[in-house]
């Protein structure tokens, strides 16, 4: 951070804002929907903008300190691959609920969960243990007996 965004306590929360090529441009979009939906002014719109980004710095922030979780991994795989949690809920037989939840809230992820999750990705089993989790999805995946 410069100098700047340590000038005093509201530079250092603007100097949480995260770069664009982490939001997801879908998210931006659900904001200005929202806001003209209702009936909002760009005020508001760049507020909820401001938010978000702020809300994504502060993970970023977060995420330099302690190990990532599974539901992190699975999270960033999705962000980084342009993958919907509505999309993946339809590939997987799970409620988009019950995704976001798991991406976001940091619901304790079943077996069952973590299986649909992984087949509907076309990832294996093991992805989101290894040190390299956040890479595209392998072609010479190995498949399960019951496949």
């Amino acid at each position: 951070m410069t100098e700047k965004y340590n000038y005093n306590k509201t530079m250092r929360m603007i100097g949480q804002q995260t770069h664009l090529e982490y939001l997801n441009m879908s998210e931006i979009g659900d904001i200005i929907t929202a806001n003209m939906e209702f009936g909002k002014d760009i005020f508001d719109t760049c507020l909820d903008g401001f938010s978000l980004g702020f809300i994504y710095g502060v993970r970023s922030e977060r995420a330099k300190r302690k190990p990532k979780s599974i539901n992190d991994k699975i999270s960033d795989h999705l962000r980084k691959n342009n993958i919907d949690t509505d999309v993946l809920a339809k590939k997987s037989d799970l409620s988009e609920d019950t995704i976001f939840d798991i991406c976001y809230e940091e619901k304790e992820i079943s077996a069952l969960e973590y299986y649909k999750i992984c087949k509907a990705l076309d990832l294996s089993l093991d992805h989101f243990f290894s040190n390299d989790s956040v890479k595209a999805p392998s072609e010479d995946r190995e498949k399960a007996p019951w496949e």
